[in-house]
């Protein structure tokens, strides 16, 4: 599998937009076969229908809610909706196209 996003794609999804139109337009490529060469035996493949590994992404905005939303538009798949903890911190999950568990968290404090 190999995932493409230019630097602008990105910016759309995890930062505000007047940060955006400042990045330049630069392909990033991804490949789980390059992932494989890098280690004897490989790596474990995550995909959507596996369990999360246990590691997570945190992403923190101040806006989870819109976060989320744009996450799942641009193909995440939706794991937990936007909640609010006990601790007054939003937190929702999503999964990347290689199953990487992410998590959009509130600030704390």
């Amino acid at each position: 599998m190999i995932a493409r996003y230019t630097r602008p794609e990105l910016g759309r999804l995890w930062t505000d937009e007047a940060r955006m139109e400042n990045w330049r337009r630069v392909e990033i490529a991804a490949s789980e076969e390059l992932g494989d060469s890098h280690f004897e035996g490989g790596f474990q493949h995550a995909t959507s229908t596996t369990p999360p590994c246990n590691v997570e992404l945190c992403l923190v905005f101040d806006d989870v809610a819109s976060a989320y939303e744009r996450a799942v538009a641009a193909g995440a798949s939706p794991l937990a909706a936007p909640e609010v903890k006990p601790w007054g911190q939003t937190v929702a999950y999503v999964r990347d196209a290689f199953g990487t568990l992410v998590e959009l968290a509130s600030p704390i404090g």
